[in-house]
This record gives C-alpha cells, structure tokens and sequence, in this order.
C-alpha cells in the first residue's frame, strides 16, 4: 500500500473519531467526580486513550515520531487515574482534548502535500505545557517534540525508504546466449510463437496505460509473460526468461484492487516489451 493510501485511511478513522472524542473531552473536563459520574469520565477516558494509541502506533508506522509521541503522551495522560481525579485537575485538560482531533488531522493533511505551515504546532505545545500536572512535559522535551513535529521526514522520503534497494542482475542472468544442450524442437516453438505473444502483451500494455483494460485483457497479458517466463527457461534464454518474470510480476500487482501504479511504471513496462521484441528478433 503507498503511503498517501494509508495517511487517507488514519484521516478518515480521526474524522469518523471526532464527534465521539469531542464529547469524551466536554465529559472529562466538565463533570464532578462522583459515584453517579465516575462509570461515564471512565468509558470516557478509555475510548479517547485507545483512540491515542491506535494513533500513535499508525503514525509511527508513517514516520512520524512527533505526532506520534504527542499522542502516546495523551494516552498516558488519560490511563485511569485522570478519571478518577478532581474536575478542576481535569479541566485544566480541556483545551489540549478539544484541540487535539482537529490538530491530528490538519497534521497528516499537511504533512501528505509537504506543507506544515497552516499547523498549529505552537498551539498544541501550549496546550501541553498548560496541562503539565497531567502529561509530565519537562521544557526540553517540548522543544525535542517541537523539532520533531516541525520537522519530519517527508512523504517520498518515508516511500522510499520502504523500497527494497535496488541490485542490478549479474550478467549472466539477462544473457541471450542459447545454450549448447537446448532442445531445437522447444526452441523453434518459442522462436515461432513468441514475437505474438509479445506483441499481445506490448498492445495491453498500452492500452493499460490508459486505463481502458479489461479483466479479460489484464488476465491475457499476464498469462503471455508467464508463457514467454517459461518457454524462454525451458529453452535456456535467461535474458528473456528474466525480463518476462519480471513482468509478470508488475501485472499481477496490477490485479490487486488496491494497487495504484507510481510514475514511469507504465513507459517501463512498454520498455520492456520492446526489449523483448529486440531480444526474439536477435535470437
């Protein structure tokens, strides 16, 4: 999944979150600790902690160790002893939980188009600091979470960072010497049937590009580069056979519902096609 999809999924769980956190917060910071309140400040605090956590780990997950720090802080800050304490100490909470939903997602929303300068950062460690005989904030980690926060790593760099690195194949894996043993009869029926197959699979490539394809299509296209894979294996061209797996591999991403093709993938794959083209009318 990229990351963009991912940062979208935590906004819209925030989103759906914030009518039932908004509440939690005019609960906890509003009403007087007593028998009859005490079963509401509890379900209260729990559901806007496990609201924290579920973020704080979600965000990590992004990179982004400011705002995920600040929200374990406010997990920790809502275990069951803030419910259990007086109204006045809880109230000195409420700008920092009324703040905090609408804070979180104006933070992923800057952070995925690369601009933190609409964020209230300032704010909300001002809120923090305020709330400090809740959140034990000593003035250094403020500034250390204020770096993080105003700083974090961006969304291509995080991207990237999840990509495997990159190792160009030894030689002898994209060779197109035919091997001295190779049986003729197997390797004529590539020779023959191949240049079609490759020219089925170069025209749903482009027509992929586009993004006029059908299952059908897709399914055609996958099924000639794992047809050109193995006859080139069996026939001991592992220059071709390599590059068709290769291929295979990207439609069949292709086929997940969820996929979405990162720039330049699509000239690649209409690249590769040529080269296999260039490689059957070499052999």
């Amino acid at each position: 999944m990229q990351l963009i999809e991912l940062t979208q999924i935590i906004a819209e769980e925030a989103a759906l979150s914030r009518d039932s956190l908004l509440a939690g917060a005019i609960a906890l910071t509003t009403l007087e600790s007593n028998e009859a309140n005490q079963p509401t400040l509890d379900e209260a605090a729990f559901t806007y902690a496990d609201f924290c956590t579920r973020s704080s780990q979600a965000t990590e997950s992004l990179g982004l160790s400011g705002l995920a720090w600040a929200a374990s802080s406010l997990a920790h800050m809502l275990a069951p002893p803030m419910s259990d304490s007086a109204q006045s100490v809880r109230a000195g909470a409420a700008q920092l939980l009324t703040h905090w939903p609408d804070f979180f997602m104006a933070y992923l929303d800057g952070w995925s188009r690369g601009n933190l300068a609409q964020v209230d950062i300032a704010g909300l460690l001002v809120d923090l600091a305020q709330s400090n005989q809740l959140v034990l904030w000593e003035k250094d980690q403020l500034q250390e979470l204020q770096a993080l926060l105003k700083s974090p790593p961006s969304m291509a760099d995080q991207q990237a960072a999840l990509l495997p690195k990159f190792e160009l194949p030894e030689a002898e894996v994209m060779s197109l010497q035919i091997p001295e043993d190779s049986d003729a009869d197997i390797l004529d029926g590539f020779l023959a049937e191949g240049p079609a197959q490759i020219e089925q699979l170069s025209n749903i490539v482009a027509d992929l590009a586009v993004g006029s394809v059908s299952a059908a299509q897709l399914e055609l296209a996958h099924r000639n580069a794992h047809t050109l894979k193995g006859t080139a294996a069996i026939s001991g061209v592992r220059g071709v056979a390599t590059l068709a797996h290769a291929l295979e591999d990207v439609l069949e991403a292709f086929r997940r519902e969820d996929f979405v093709a990162p720039a330049g993938l699509h000239q690649v794959m209409s690249a590769s096609c040529d080269q296999l083209d260039l490689a059957l009318n070499h052999l």
